[in-house]
């Protein structure tokens, strides 16, 4: 007969809004650290992923009336990483750095951002400064250096557990950070679980969404067709508009009519439907003027690039040339 039973502790599910399907995001995996990884080492606790969904199960000895008897932290923590890397460069990040990542918690709604430190690291002072202390979130002094007058201290906390602590300096808190002796350059998010509100609500969703960028089309067309040019155009598509064309010769025998969305567009992986060009030509055959409306393939999201000069230094956009 078995002395244990797995009970249900807390769900966290992906999401992103590059990916079809409700942006349900599969393609992930998470690192539990700190508390969390020695429940894991320990057998008390077992990780499950189906889906875009991480569930996590406390092996709970059947003489325990709740697995709370068992829980003695006030937070855990885990780090979420992408199994395509890509994904990262097309994902909002209010600050996304080595010294800053996004997180996400289950006290508050929507993604923040905190600084990450490794377990010893120095720390900058102003003058006249006394004492900086750590301290973890329920108050508890950790560490504490006295500074004497130094601007600059070193703070030792390789014996602390990886987590979200605080940094007071003369008792004025200065930033909250999370210590870790991970590898986070290819991490997504860390997330924090609150124990008390997982009693409450044991469904934490973690929303990542896609980066805008403006989309470039190069319409090359032979220089025997004749365009007429107050007839040329790309329709509407996703309700942005795209600004009038701009002519250039694009090599010795191909003129280009280059297009520029008037607003970026949401990166997706697949777009359900496509800018259409209309385009008023006529040719050596015909003096009589043609219409034709071709369907535009989108342009790829994995030739992402940043505008470095003009108006839009420093956004992205995504560029297509089309042969006509």
């Amino acid at each position: 007969m078995s002395t244990t039973q797995f009970i249900s502790w807390f769900s966290i599910k992906f999401f992103h809004s590059y990916f079809k399907n409700g942006g349900e995001f599969s393609q992930i995996y998470l690192s539990p650290v700190g508390e969390l990884q020695q429940l894991v080492e320990k057998g008390v606790l077992k990780l499950s992923k189906q889906g875009n969904q991480v569930s996590g199960y406390i092996a709970l000895p059947t003489y325990l009336d709740s697995i709370y008897d068992y829980i003695d932290a006030e937070y855990y923590y885990c780090v979420v990483y992408p199994k395509d890397v890509e994904i990262i460069g097309k994902t909002v990040f209010e600050n996304h750095s080595n010294i800053q990542k996004a997180y996400y918690t289950n006290t508050k709604s929507g993604q923040q951002s905190i600084t990450v430190k490794t377990k010893t690291f120095t720390q900058s002072i102003p003058e006249g400064i006394r004492i900086v202390q750590v301290r973890d979130l329920s108050g508890g002094i950790v560490r504490e250096v006295s500074t004497g007058n130094r601007t600059e201290i070193h703070v030792d906390l390789r014996n602390s557990n990886d987590g979200i602590y605080e940094l007071w300096i003369d008792n004025m808190l200065q930033e909250q950070f999370f210590l870790t002796s991970q590898e986070l350059d290819t991490a997504l998010a860390i997330i924090q679980l609150s124990v008390k509100e997982l009693k409450e609500n044991d469904t934490l969703e973690v929303r990542f969404n896609s980066i805008e960028a403006l989309w470039n089309y190069k319409i090359a067309i032979k220089s025997n067709i004749t365009v007429a040019e107050d007839q040329v155009e790309i329709r509407d598509f996703q309700e942005i508009s795209f600004e009038a064309p701009i002519k250039t010769q694009f090599s010795s025998n191909l003129i280009a009519y280059e297009f520029n969305s008037t607003s970026p567009i949401t990166l997706q992986e697949e777009f359900e439907e496509s800018p259409r060009l209309k385009l008023g030509y006529s040719d050596q055959y015909s003096v009589q003027t043609k219409h034709m409306e071709v369907k535009l393939p989108n342009p790829s999201s994995t030739h992402l690039k940043r505008f470095e000069t003009g108006v839009h230094k420093g956004k992205f956009f995504l560029s297509k040339i089309v042969y006509i």
